[in-house]
């Protein structure tokens, strides 16, 4: 009785919501008697149902079997989905079931910047690592597998850029000239270049990467990407402005050069592109640590290479992401280390995950709570539970609606809401 009743004042509610939407503004503004309106506006629905052949019977009755079929579904779902639940078991197995370790770099860096956004619907849960690549099935028996790039194993940077005070056109090729002629960019990379030589790598990111007075890379503002930086591998240089990427990857190994440039035949002066000079640099701070400067078509980048292990929160051999496996609030031990669903971590590599947690998020947001490894546990408990409720609703759902006759009919509100 309790239900019904709940139910009928839901018809009122819709049917008082509709009148209210579509008929407030064609009644005389003279009536402002609550009830006096709402006769007014039922009289104009009633009007309407008549000439389009239905009435107002009919189309209450129509609302209330929908809103009556809905209603049982959910108690349906109620009862069937209430005591269910999952244990560390439950939520290893849906880990190892939706994740596929075959994510590219590619993918793992769009759904990895996400991550570090706040976005825990996309929590990046492998990391690829670099491998052996295994010989083709039709390759010959002896055949050897071919040498894992070492170029391509994933590591970050962190960055000051000027930018031009305008963008250089297509035929602009010498982007250092360029800015030599840009006197506000200037003035300002001769005031970065002045103190380049003095500062330590930490002034060099604290008081210039990160301050937006002098860098102006709005990224570079976020606590996320001051500790995660930029990713880069060889595969991901295209991710960046042209020269970007090849600056990062020269200061990560020294040895390693970009390839040429392809251009078109040179026989054809017309389609013949000249390739751009970024101007690569090495340069040195006060404590021996070196950064990159290159010119790309947005302005100058000085790069330094992250030193912030964020990677702590992947295992090294197969970049499974290292879920956590709690026992309530404590995380279930493993002789000394602590389970994971990628095995066991100690308490040193929990504290470092923790860590690189503590900067994903708003922090300026009222409702910021930091992320931890605990959170990540509950976001995957919280997937398998659901999963596991939708299977066994789904289930019932069925059984349930071949000995159930069930008439959903079209709603006449939607018909009349243009």
């Amino acid at each position: 009785a309790e239900e019904e009743a709940e139910l009928q004042a839901e018809v009122d509610e819709q049917i008082a919501d509709y009148l209210e939407q579509n008929y407030a503004e064609q009644i005389d503004s003279s009536i402002t008697d609550e009830a006096e309106k709402y006769e007014a506006e039922l009289a104009l629905l009633k009007a309407t149902l008549k000439e389009n052949g239905s009435n107002f019977k009919k189309y209450r009755a129509d609302i209330e079997e929908n809103l009556r079929n809905t209603a049982l579904i959910n108690k349906l779902r109620d009862n069937t989905v209430g005591d269910i639940t999952v244990n560390n078991d439950d939520i290893k197995k849906y880990f190892e079931d939706n994740f596929s370790t075959s994510a590219t770099l590619s993918s793992f860096n769009s759904s990895f910047s996400s991550f570090i956004g706040g976005s825990s619907s996309a929590v990046p849960a492998y990391m690829p690592v670099v491998k052996a690549a295994e010989p083709a099935e039709d390759a010959e028996e002896d055949a050897e597998t071919e040498e894992p790039n070492p170029y391509d194993a994933l590591f970050s940077v962190q960055h000051l850029l000027i930018k031009f005070t305008e963008a250089p056109g297509d035929d602009i090729t010498d982007l250092a000239a360029f800015g030599q002629e840009d006197e506000e960019f200037k003035s300002k990379m001769d005031l970065v270049e002045s103190r380049i030589a003095e500062v330590t790598a930490e002034q060099f990111l604290n008081d210039m990467c990160f301050n937006s007075d002098v860098c102006e890379d709005p990224g570079m503002e976020s606590e996320a990407y001051q500790f995660f930086g930029y990713l880069m591998a060889e595969s991901l240089i295209s991710s960046y402005y042209d020269g970007f990427g090849n600056a990062a990857m020269m200061l990560k190994y020294p040895e390693w050069q970009p390839e040429a440039e392809e251009t078109d035949d040179a026989s054809d002066e017309d389609t013949e592109t000249a390739e751009i000079d970024h101007d690569y640099q090495r340069l040195t701070l006060s404590d021996g640590t070196e950064i990159m400067r290159v010119y790309t078509n947005a302005g100058v980048h000085y790069i330094i290479l992250n030193t912030n292990a964020w990677n702590a929160m992947y295992n090294p051999e197969d970049g499974m992401l290292r879920v956590v496996i709690y026992d309530g609030e404590e995380p279930l031990k493993d002789g000394e280390g602590i389970v994971t669903t990628a095995g066991s971590i100690t308490e040193e590599q929990l504290a470092a995950m923790d860590e690189a947690y503590s900067h994903i998020g708003d922090k300026e947001a009222e409702d910021f709570e930091a992320f931890t490894c605990k959170s990540l546990y509950d976001y995957y408990a919280d997937a398998a539970l659901t999963t596991a409720q939708n299977e066994a609703y789904t289930a019932a759902f069925n059984e349930w609606k071949e000995n159930t006759k069930i008439t959903v009919k079209q709603n006449i509100i939607k018909a009349f809401a243009s």
